[in-house]
């Protein structure tokens, strides 16, 4: 099976409501239409099916194609640049670059109906308070009206066109492949009920890789499926209120490793009392901890201090490839749990070099958004886990377990409601974020974390006596990105790019940052 996901612009001459067509020309009937010098001229155009979609000439064409079979290829040989599986951006450059100045909005209008269709950057883009608001947006936006609801749907590949962000909305005329490219869609939808309006909102971003299957393309993959096991994990705990006395503590942690190796899977432990005939104990495994020793546990307090947990993955057996890791940390008082991991990646030169991920190293003019806005962090850290308030520790140590992954995909799922009167007015949204993980391995196991977040906001209006308003809100603190996110987006992660028409490039160098959604 193959899944495309075709966005085509075509610049028409014919009311976009126009549904009937004779499919006999009479060529007698049809007047001659002289076009203005340097337009790109007057033809049919079709869809990949063979389907009429109107006269005119392509700006743009953007093409996402994940192939079923894409690994079964992989594995008998065949290159990437012979796959199906594809993610290109094909610009009519003297038309989109020249003509329309890399900004083009088609507008058309049928009675009552308005429809426009804007490709291009710096588009002032928002959906709702807590779902997007994008000031340099660049891609497809199409925007629908009735006197009874409003629609806007969006595409993208590339959150400004022009900017150092890898997934960049760029192209030209032989047409750009990314290999691992960051997509965001979704769809906004506003009904008019007299005073009353409600909506809805969906909208999804995810990083997916052209040689992964088509449900990529929902929940996000690995950059590439090369991404070997991890060699270390390290996990960070650091006092998460350090301007408060008390500090945390850590009292020990375990690691569980499962894998397949030759088609059996088998699983690994640090912890000797837990072993069953499932997951066998591996002293190898247990971790090295450094930090402020104090009564036999580490303590952290204050913001100069952190207690390291290495765990060493380097002595698993051979051919090993990883598909879930669960972390416990036995832990009291006021904590922040945080983790990095190193990795051996394979540059085209046939060398081995160790890699990171977060990665501490950008792409020149990535400062305002690389992960958490310092890119030159020497050994940043994603955190995972937070104490619920700023407890202080009292000798009653609790179980921390989480599953060590990276970020692939965050889906919203919003309603909201407006409610104006002479009086009155109301207005609420409530959000449910899904969010998406995957152990860092190409078969990797997948979890999801769901965060919400809403308001509801009332004003009473009384004339002389002036207004009285109140609101309500929560929003969870991993809502928009997980808990490092600045604007909202994904912490995303590369160590891959390249341009698959002269073979696939390995070995520049990794990056982490932010895909944000909010300016």
């Amino acid at each position: 099976m193959v899944l495309p996901l075709l966005a085509s612009v075509s610049y028409a001459q014919e009311g976009f409501l126009a549904t009937s067509r004779d499919p006999y020309a009479l060529y007698a009937e049809n007047r001659y239409i002289r076009y203005a010098e340097g337009f790109a001229g007057r033809r049919a155009m079709y869809d990949r099916l063979g389907q009429f979609q109107s006269f005119g000439t392509f700006g743009i064409r953007w093409n996402e194609t994940r192939d079923s079979y894409t690994r079964d290829k992989i594995d008998a040989g065949v290159g990437l640049s012979q796959l199906n599986s594809h993610s290109q951006i094909l610009f009519q450059d003297r038309l989109f670059n020249v003509t329309f100045r890399s900004l083009t909005v088609a507008r058309q209008r049928y009675g009552d109906q308005y429809m426009a269709m804007t490709v291009g950057r710096n588009i002032s883009t928002t959906f709702t308070p807590l779902v997007l608001n994008q000031l340099q947006y660049g891609g497809l936006r199409v925007d629908y009206h009735t006197p009874r609801y409003d629609t806007t749907i969006l595409l993208t590949r590339g959150g400004r066109l022009g900017s150092p962000q890898f997934s960049d909305f760029l192209g030209d005329i032989q047409g750009n492949q990314e290999l691992s490219p960051v997509i965001m869609y979704g769809g906004n939808w506003v009904g008019r009920f007299g005073a009353l309006r409600l909506g809805s909102t969906f909208f999804r971003q995810l990083q997916s890789n052209v040689k992964s299957g088509p449900s990529s393309l929902r929940v996000g993959d690995v950059p590439y499926p090369e991404l070997r096991t991890p060699t270390q994990i390290t996990v960070r705990v650091t006092d998460d209120s350090p301007r408060d006395k008390g500090g945390t503590v850590v009292v020990n942690a375990d690691i569980f490793i499962h894998g397949v190796s030759d088609g059996d899977e088998s699983g690994f432990t640090s912890a000797r009392d837990r072993a069953d005939v499932d997951t066998a104990y591996d002293g190898g495994l247990e971790p090295t901890i450094t930090g402020q020793l104090s009564s036999g546990r580490w303590v952290a307090d204050g913001p100069d201090e952190h207690i390291d947990i290495v765990f060493d993955l380097s002595g698993l057996p051979d051919g090993l490839i990883g598909q879930q890791a669960e972390i416990e940390v036995l832990v009291d008082g006021d904590y922040r749990i945080a983790v990095r991991q190193l990795h051996d990646f394979h540059t085209t030169a046939g060398d081995i070099e160790p890699r990171s991920w977060p990665s501490p190293t950008p792409f020149p003019g990535t400062t305002n958004v690389a992960f958490k806005d310092r890119p030159y962090d020497e050994e940043p850290f994603y955190t995972v886990v937070r104490s619920d308030g700023s407890p202080v520790p009292d000798g009653i140590a609790e179980i921390v377990r989480f599953e060590h992954a990276i970020p692939t995909a965050q889906t919203f799922y919003g309603v909201n409601l407006q409610l104006n009167t002479k009086r009155f007015s109301l207005n609420g949204e409530w959000v449910f974020n899904d969010q998406d993980f995957k152990f860092p391995t190409e078969q990797g196991s997948r979890h999801d974390e769901m965060a919400k977040a809403g308001y509801l906001t009332a004003v009473g209006r009384f004339g002389a006596g002036g207004n009285v308003g109140a609101e309500v809100f929560r929003i969870d603190p991993t809502y928009g990105g997980w808990y490092d996110s600045k604007r909202g987006g994904l912490i995303l992660f590369t160590d891959v790019k390249g341009n698959v028409k002269t073979g696939e490039h390995l070995g520049n160098d990794a990056l982490t940052q932010e895909y944000r959604i909010y300016d």
